[in-house]
Parts: structure tokens; sequence; C-alpha cells
């Protein structure tokens, strides 16, 4: 590996252990407090939340497909994230649904990533003082931290990705400041691809190690600066760039870069300015947050304040020291990188809105305590007259800074975790789970009429997927679907069960009658049923759209079949026009099939290849629910 060349070592660059505790009663007194006053308020603020979307997806995928198969499987088609994959496969073996074991583990990440937060601050600042901590609370009781610690799908990428963020910064700059830097760089490389595991924007940390290795260790560590220098570091820097060039091949060869990406304007200038007057530099010096683009009053001193704050703060510690301005560049180069990753993905398809959304942030509010660790480091480049940070009133202050961003928190946190389904969908799942176990009771089956979960639950886009036997299925719960005959239930929108009661609205077959718009091809129509094989089918087009709440369909098979019935309804819907379905003439005599919509233009229902199917009735109505 390429070494450094090496001015005269700086006494605080030394050779010390990557991590250490702190020395200080004080300072661990102070840490300790920070830690758990962080814990309280992000479990205070989501324990209400839940599972959702996303979530449920990859935990079918767990359940569905082999461990190798599923660890490898792009997140939503978009991005490789084995890792994120890994945690989530343990903890739906380990914790089936349970969102309380994957709170504790969010807590635990995000304990560890601000620990390690202060170790690079008390490295940066060369101080292992209590009032360091302070600096830490910018980032450790972030509101761009809320989303991600109410939601798995978006904590289980961001907070490990932090981690060895990290690590890899801690490591490189030890691999300046030890006499055998190999290991280092090893370690590093080793974080850099370990984060690549979890969160896409891995990507960004040799950005990240190139700036600091330029324009920060030449202080930090006494080495040489210029960029000519990298030359002579040329072997380490290419072990650095492996990791992501790597995975851009597997996310370029593979086909996902041409998927995932969209046509569209992506107004880069305007998405900027909003990102950084209205959501980034809010949330990072007062830990506020506005909620799109309004432009009521509050807004507007929000947005002044925090400006105000931002370029106060840079005034002082410039003053103060040479190496603060280094420090907010490496700010605003952060914010620059990751606004613009974010822009190149997401800005097409959710337009400027997206600058609002402040789970993208982290990494930037990241580096937030590291600037001024940098502005307030204890070294040959602070200025003695300017070192208020040394007065009894300033430390006080910082501490009083900190303490008071724990208000804004309590204002916007709460809105942010109501505004997401987490909560919604606590409630409609454990409505579900106590009403099927009071059902169950006896060791009976309940029988239930699958249908589509609320939008909350489960999204339209995620059909089929987004069924009640999903869910259920999650949670090892014994049902039995869509079975007319005896008793049947069907879950209301809030999760509720209901006695389900089919009325009818048309007959469509009847053993050798059917309604005026069926057809059947490739089979036979005529008898005591209708029958049709592979490559035939059965379809309905009625003269005018069929209308009700909760259409469904009641068949009445003639003999049983081997394999499933593909059905295609078509539902007039400009969104989602069809609704793809599946019937199981194997499992039950007579069965009812939710349409997932209130309006039908078609219905197609097709033999699976290799089996036939024979219908003796079919009949369309809505399901109408009678409490229990």
């Amino acid at each position: 590996m390429g070494t450094a060349t090496v001015s005269a070592p700086r006494p605080e660059a030394s050779a010390q252990p990557l991590f250490v505790l702190p020395r200080r009663r004080s300072t661990a007194a102070a840490l300790t407090a920070l830690l758990v006053v962080q814990a309280v308020l992000f479990v205070t603020v989501s324990h209400r939340s839940f599972f959702f979307a996303e979530d449920f997806i990859n935990f079918k995928l767990v359940q569905d497909r082999f461990f190798v198969r599923y660890v490898f499987t792009p997140i939503l088609g978009v991005y490789p994230a084995p890792g994120e994959r890994l945690a989530t496969y343990v903890l739906y073996k380990l914790f089936p649904l349970n969102f309380w074991a994957a709170q504790i583990f969010l807590v635990v990440l995000l304990a560890v990533a601000t620990t390690l937060l202060w170790q690079l601050v008390r490295t940066f600042a060369n101080r292992d003082e209590w009032w360091t901590v302070t600096l830490l609370a910018p980032f450790a009781l972030s509101l761009t931290l809320v989303v991600p610690m109410a939601w798995w799908a978006a904590g289980i990428p961001i907070l490990p990705a932090l981690i060895f963020t990290e690590v890899a910064i801690a490591a490189w700059l030890r691999a300046y400041t030890n006499p055998n830097p190999t290991f280092w760089i090893v370690v590093s490389v080793v974080a850099v691809t370990a984060a690549g595991a979890f969160y896409i924007k891995f990507l960004l940390i040799p950005v990240y190690l190139l700036f600091l290795r330029l324009v920060v260790f030449p202080r930090l560590a006494g080495v040489s600066g210029g960029i000519r220098l990298l030359w002579q570091e040329r072997w380490r820097w290419m072990a650095l760039a492996v990791p992501p060039a790597a995975y851009l091949a597997v996310f370029v060869l593979s086909g996902i870069a041409s998927r995932s990406s969209t046509e569209g304007a992506r107004p880069y200038l305007e998405y900027f300015a909003v990102a950084w007057s209205r959501a980034v530099i809010p949330v990072s010096f007062l830990n506020a947050r506005l909620e799109g683009s309004n432009a009521s009053a509050t807004s507007w001193i929000i947005i002044l304040l925090s400006q105000i704050v931002f370029w106060g703060l840079v005034a002082v510690t410039w003053k103060r020291s040479a190496l603060a301005l280094r420090g907010w560049v490496l700010f605003v180069l952060v914010f620059g990188v990751n606004v613009g990753m974010v822009g190149a993905v997401r800005l097409s398809s959710f337009g400027v809105g997206i600058a609002y959304t402040l789970r993208y942030y982290p990494e930037i509010v990241l580096f937030v305590p590291l600037t001024l660790a940098l502005a307030l480091r204890d070294g040959q480049e602070r200025r003695p007259e300017s070192a208020w940070e040394q007065r009894p009133w300033a430390r006080v202050g910082m501490a009083v800074a900190a303490c008071l961003l724990v208000i804004p928190f309590f204002i916007w946190a709460p809105r942010m975790v109501e505004a997401k389904p987490g909560i919604k969908t606590r409630i409609w799942y454990e409505n579900l789970r106590s009403d099927v176990e009071a059902l169950t009771a006896g060791d009976s089956v309940p029988r239930i009429v699958d249908s589509e979960t609320p939008w909350y639950v489960m999204p339209d886009w995620m059909a089929p997927t987004n069924r009640v036997s999903t869910i259920l299925s999650l949670a090892h719960i014994d049902v039995k679907y869509n079975e007319s005959p005896a008793r049947t239930y069907l879950v209301r929108n809030d999760g509720r069960l209901a006695e389900a009661e089919f009325r009818q609205i048309s007959v469509l077959v009847s053993s050798s009658t059917s309604a005026p718009g069926v057809r059947v091809l490739g089979g036979s129509f005529g008898g005591p049923a209708v029958c049709f094989g592979e490559g035939g089918r059965l379809e309905y087009r009625p003269d005018k759209d069929v209308t009700g709440d909760r259409l469904t369909i009641r068949v009445t098979y003639y003999r049983a079949s081997r394999l499933p019935v593909a059905m295609k309804v078509d539902a007039h819907d400009a969104t989602r026009p069809f609704r793809i379905l599946e019937l199981h003439p194997s499992e039950s005599e007579v069965e009812l099939v939710d349409l997932a919509t209130s309006q039908l233009r078609a219905l197609t229902l097709e033999a699976s290849p290799g089996d036939s199917v024979c219908v003796e009735q079919m009949e369309i109505g809505s399901l109408v629910a009678r409490s229990i």
C-alpha cells in the first residue's frame, strides 16, 4: 500500500486506540445521559408504530425464497443490499412481526452510531471534555432519524450505513497516524464494503475521505497536503475504490440501473434551493421541520432563524479557528453530494417535494457535530484570544442549546410518526389478530374471504401481495380462505371481522345457461357445467359496467381441479386498470372471491396449463358485513 508523505506528527495525532472510552467521569456521564435521553425520546414517539408496506413485502420474500436467493434480491428491484436483507431475515425468523424487537434493535444501532460519532468528535476536537457531548445533539436528537426509527424498511439500511461510515473515517485517519497503515486501510475498505451491503449512499464515502485527506487531515494528522501526493498513495485509493467499482459494475451490468431509471424533468436548481433553505438547514440547526411549500409566517421565521444560526456559527467559529472554514466547506460538500444523489434517483418521479423528505438527510446531519468539532479544535490553528468555549458561560450555553433541541423534537416528531401508516397498521393488525384468535378458540379454523389490505398496510402497487392472507401467513395464523358453505367472515377496513353475506347481483353461469356477455373459448358450454381446459377461457363482458360495494364472485365447481385458475378483472380504473387474482377449485366446492373493486368492465378465467376447470354456477354480487 502507498504511504503518505508525513511531516512531523502533531502530539495529538500520536498512535492511540481507534475507539476509547471517555477518560473523564463527567464526559462519560454526559454521554450516558445523552444516550438515555435519545432512547427515551425515540421509543416514546415511535412505539405505537408498526411494520408496513415494504416491510411486509420483504418478510414475504423471506418466507417464500431460499436464503441465498433472498439475500441477493435487490430492494424493490432498485439496488442490491444483502446486509439489509440479512438483518430482515434474522428479525423475521427470530421475532416474526414483533415490532418491539425491531425497535430495540434500531435503538441499539442508533446508540452505537452516536457513541462512535463522539469518538470522532473527540478526535477532531482533540478534547475529552463533557461539553463535547453537547456537539452530538444535532445528530443524536435529529428529526431526520424519526422515520427510520419508526419504520424498519427505512431504518435498517440507514443506521448500519452510518455506523460503517464512521468506522471508515476513523480508520482512514488512523492510517495516516499509525506507523503501519496497512491494517487500518484494510479496516476502512472493509467498513466501506459493509456500508455498501446496506445502503447505496455508501458510494459517497470515498468522496468524504478524499476531501478529509486533502483539506482536513493535514491539520489533524500532520501529513503533507496537496493533490500531487495522492499519486504516492495510489494503492490505498485504488483499494478504497474496489467496493464502489464492484457495486456499480453489478448495478449496471445486471440491468438494475436501466430498470430503475425514470424519465421526467429534474429541476435541480429549485430542488437544491428548497433542500437547503427549507429542509437541511432548519433540521440541522433548529431541529425544525417545514411541511411542504407552506408560505406561512411561522415557516418564514424558521427559515430566517435557521439561516441566522448557520451563518452566525460560521462567523463565530471562523474567527476562532482557521480550521473552522474547512469544516463548513466539508458540511456544504456533504450536503451537495447527498442531495444530488437523491435528486438523481428520485427527482424525476416525485418532483421538488422530495426535498422535504427528512429521512434522506441523516448522512448530512452526521457531519454537523464533526464540523463543530473541527471549529472548536484544541490545536495550533486555534486563536487563543477567541477561544470562547473555555469560558463557563459558553459551556453552559452549549449545554442549554443541546437541551433546547428536545422541544422541537416533541413538536414535530409525533406528527411525523402519525403521518406514516405505522400507527394505523398496528391498530388494523391488532384488531385482525384478536378477532381471528377469538374465532380460533376450541381448535376451530376460521374461514375468511381473502381481500386486499387497506392502502396504509400495503398500497395498491404491491398487488397481488397486498392481501389479508399475506399478513396472516406472516403471523403464522392458520385460516381457511374463500370457502363459502360454512360461516365465512370478511375483514373490514379497521381490521375487525364481520360475518360475510353475499348479495347476488346477477347469475353469470348456471349449468347450461349463461348471462348476456358470457362466452367460453376452447371449451364446452352445455350439460351440468361449463368446462374449459388448457388454452381455453371463460369471458364475461357486460353491456355496461357492473357496480357495487365490494364486488365478489361466488363460484360452484362441478368437480375439483388440480391447479389454480387465473382470473383477470378489468376494473375500469385509470390508476390501476386490472386485478390479477386466482381461483382454487382444488380447495373448496364453493368459493367466494373478493374482486377488490367496486366497478367491473370485464372478467376472464383461464385454466392452468395441463389442467381443466368445470364451473357449475358463477354469480356476481356484493359482500355485506354483519358485525360479529
